[in-house]
């Protein structure tokens, strides 16, 4: 009898588990419109080309295609676009790791006071429009 409860509680978790796995390829199989046409010299119209033709559903997605070479093999998309793209997503990347970083020493400055999160966003966008004017 309890040999019996063991294995219809194991075969529930391995059922659970399935489901969980499921849901997570669901949620990574979501096309994000905005975010790749957030990139730079995307539009909506290219990101639902990129979509279409390469299936890429994110930025991570684009800049993975991009590093392999399958952008550019994409009729009316060429190396130039593949290469401005994938430097795009990459100064993308390092602006927001140099703005976390001095948000973080500005919060760790013992001669200041920690700032809002609204007003650091606030000030991290305002300084990402004027350095890319």
């Amino acid at each position: 009898m309890l040999s019996c409860f063991i294995i219809v509680l194991i075969i529930n978790i391995c059922i659970m588990k399935k489901k969980r796995e499921n849901k997570k390829e669901k949620v990574n199989n979501i096309f994000d419109l905005i975010g790749v046409a957030s990139v730079v010299g995307i539009s909506f119209k290219k990101a639902a080309e990129l979509h279409i033709g390469l299936r890429i559903n994110n930025i991570e997605d684009l800049y993975n295609a991009c590093k392999d070479g399958r952008v550019s093999a994409l009729d009316g998309w060429g190396p130039k676009s593949q290469s401005k793209i994938k430097s795009q997503i990459e100064l993308n990347v390092l602006w927001m790791i140099g703005q976390c970083n001095k948000v973080k020493s500005e919060l760790n400055s013992p001669y200041q006071a920690p700032l809002a999160d609204r007003e650091t966003l606030l000030k991290m966008a305002s300084e990402f429009n004027v350095e890319n004017l």
